[in-house]
């Protein structure tokens, strides 16, 4: 007998709970501040920030008290209806009163984080749920308060139903409608996915469904959340026919959607569940969308199909164009079961042959946060007592929009409460005032309490390829030991150097940017490399004073040595941007001329896994990065232990990184470059800017 079945037979002669109600959601608002200078009510705490878990305490645990529609909740949120109710807790329509618009509020019972550890999961989960890229299919998630002793999450409200009440009123769908739906959800799962989040609990009660036919995910991560420590009970007299229904989530999902990996980790097995449970799970939904009946229980492949040849026999064959797809997604080993973007590509694919019209909807991007929304989510986070974060947040606003009023007063404002508004921060405040985007805010020249931005005063862009992320004041450990075995003398010894918060680009400048800049300034581009330029990949053989020009075209600057190894290897002094051992997967380099792709430079981008502690990528191999600095052997044993900017003098400029035929001996966060690129290789030339934040 298999793990889930053993499991499943355990579990059905355990007692039972009372059924919860489907849950539903809804328009997004801009993170709501915290009222300053007013006191919060006695019975209203924040939680305390994610980042600090280890001071946190565990609830208390009373009963959740039940709102009555019209009852104003922290003098913010005015109650307007119960959407429902679960074992994790209930869900509220709210009205936030400052805004004018809703909020739907999810209430986590307090015996759900009662425990300190739960309480860790559950808002390390939602944090990460909080920070996902924005996405047209994902509902968002705002911030997470602690209210009347309990935990609530506040998200974005859907007017519409969700899928288990359709199905319920319904039965099962068209096959146009259930391919539309499974398209957008696919489309959900692999943003998620790539961002490194599963969601772990996929089912119809978790997917919403607006008025135009569009479809929004929700609780994501949660699942893991709020995992429980007691093997959860059945619900109703059929506890065989009737498990988990509707919101009532359990350790690691929802047993009529569990994949066979989800069941052996309820039973106790140490098994990992990632994004390929999702598949599972979706293709269980996608089954009963079509047929209008979950398949039997057990948890394998083979008896999903059993019950499918039972279950078409009652209502109707399902395209088989479809049911393949539906088993792709119930392959044995997890491995084996296609990505969710790949899945999303070939369900429009088999939409076209069922349908015989092409899919209309395109896939979305995720959308990049507007300066006003970074504004409102750093406003949150201050509210969590994570300040340094918040201030992050601000100069990445102000990074988008150097004239955003809002996050310059609310730097300010955080400058005056511990001394002085440093004069560059003034200075850029006056200039902003004299420019017509304000963020709506007109007021005193130092405000009092936090400057919040309506919401739609801007409207969001895809993201781009050509970002910057802030990287906070403090030491980091520069250099190399002896425990890196390829370490140079040049790279040695290692200590801890300061430096101010500054910005620097995710990515290198790509070909395109580059050739936007010579177009600009009628400037010539550098010689083509042998396999001539592509758009998307880092710009090559391109010298350092042309690479100081394009920076100051940009408004910026080369960063120093330091800064780039900052940048690369975070403050723990770590070898590599991804840890201390070599990952292949991680970077474009260490296996030159053994295939034909690895001779040149790859896009952008293109190696997720070596993403560096601070969000920057391609920080090894692919190109050769020019500094600031001059090179000098000795500099790391002589240089200043704060903000070093090189040797005063030299004959050769930095490289830093590695290139695409790099050895890995060469491309450690710390490995000195040779400090000319060699002509005719296309190695070499390469950069990314760095900008200063000292007025933060």
């Amino acid at each position: 007998m298999s793990n889930s079945q053993s499991w499943f037979k355990r579990l059905t002669n355990r007692p039972s709970r009372s059924a919860p109600a489907e849950t539903s959601w809804g328009p997004p608002p801009p993170t709501p501040p915290r009222r300053r200078g007013r006191p919060e009510p006695e019975a209203t705490r924040w939680a305390e920030p994610v980042g600090q878990v280890a001071n946190l305490s565990p609830l208390a645990a009373p009963h959740s008290p039940t709102y009555q529609p019209g009852q104003v909740i922290a003098d913010l949120y005015e109650v307007q209806q119960l959407l429902g109710h679960g074992g994790m807790g209930e869900v509220w329509k709210v009205h936030h009163r400052q805004w004018g618009i809703a909020l739907a509020m999810k209430e986590v019972r307090p015996h759900r984080v009662a425990d300190e550890r739960a309480l860790r999961a559950f808002l390390r989960e939602a944090e990460t749920w909080v920070n996902l890229p924005l996405h047209p299919h994902i509902v968002t998630a705002y911030y997470v308060r602690e209210i009347d002793g309990a935990l609530r999450l506040f998200c974005e409200y859907v007017e519409g139903e969700n899928l288990a009440d359709r199905l319920r009123r319904v039965g099962r769908l068209d096959v146009r409608t259930a391919l539309d739906i499974a398209i957008q959800v696919c489309d959900a799962l692999s943003h998620a996915h790539r961002s490194g989040l599963a969601h772990r609990d996929i089912k119809p009660a978790n997917v919403l469904l607006g008025r135009d036919g569009s479809v929004k995910v929700t609780d994501f991560g949660l699942a893991r959340g709020v995992e429980a420590e007691e093997p959860v009970a059945l619900l109703g007299s059929d506890p065989g026919r009737r498990l988990m229904q509707s919101a009532f989530t359990t350790r690691g999902g929802t047993l009529e959607y569990m994949s066979p990996e989800q069941s052996q980790r309820m039973g106790g097995a140490n098994v990992e569940v990632g994004s390929a449970s999702d598949l599972w799970s979706f293709a269980v939904m996608l089954y009963e969308m079509l047929t209008g009946a979950r398949p039997q229980h057990g948890g394998l492949a083979v008896q999903f199909l059993k019950s499918h040849l039972k279950e078409q026999r009652r209502n109707g064959r399902p395209p088989r164009p479809v049911v393949k797809a539906v088993g792709r997604c119930l392959r044995l080993p997890t491995w084996n079961r296609p990505a969710a973007a790949a899945l999303g590509t070939d369900l429009r694919r088999r939409y076209g042959k069922v349908v015989r019209e092409p899919y209309s909807r395109q896939a979305p991007s995720a959308v990049e946060p507007g300066p006003d929304e970074l504004n409102n989510q750093a406003l949150s986070l201050l509210d969590l007592g994570r300040e340094e974060e918040a201030r992050r947040k601000w100069a990445e606003a102000v990074l988008r929009d150097e004239n955003h009023l809002p996050s310059l007063l609310n730097l300010a404002l955080l400058a005056a409460r511990k001394g002085a508004v440093p004069k560059k921060l003034r200075d850029k405040i006056q200039a902003a005032r004299s420019q017509t985007h304000n963020g709506g805010y007109r007021g005193a020249e130092i405000p009092t309490e936090p400057v919040v931005c309506r919401p739609g005063a801007k409207e969001r862009r895809a993201v781009a390829s050509h970002e910057m992320v802030t990287i906070p004041p403090g030491e980091f450990l520069r250099g190399s030991t002896d425990v890196d075995k390829d370490a140079q003398s040049a790279e040695k010894p290692q200590r801890a150097v300061y430096l101010d918060a500054y910005a620097i680009d995710v990515h290198p400048v790509t070909v395109a940017q580059y050739r936007a800049f010579c177009e600009a300034t009628k400037r010539e581009l550098p010689s083509a490399p042998s396999w001539g330029w592509q758009e998307n990949h880092p710009v090559v053989n391109v010298n350092w004073n042309d690479a100081t020009a394009y920076c100051e075209w940009a408004r910026k600057r080369l960063p120093t040595e330091a800064e780039w190894e900052k940048a690369a290897r975070g403050a723990d002094g770590r070898i590599f941007p991804w840890g201390n051992e070599w990952n292949p997967r991680a970077a474009h380099c260490g296996y030159p001329y053994k295939c034909e792709w690895s001779k040149k430079t790859a896009p952008v981008g293109s190696h997720s896994e070596g993403i560096s502690p601070y969000g920057c990528q391609d920080m090894i191999g692919n190109v050769w990065e020019w500094c600031a600095d001059w090179y000098d052997s000795d500099y790391y044993e002589n240089s200043a232990e704060e903000n070093p900017r090189g040797p005063d003098f030299g004959t050769e400029r930095v490289l830093r990184g590695g290139a695409w035929a790099s050895s890995t001996s060469s491309s450690g966060c710390a490995a000195p470059a040779a400090t000319t690129p060699v002509p005719g290789l296309d190695l070499g030339g390469g950069f990314r800017c760095a900008q200063d934040l000292d007025y933060i």
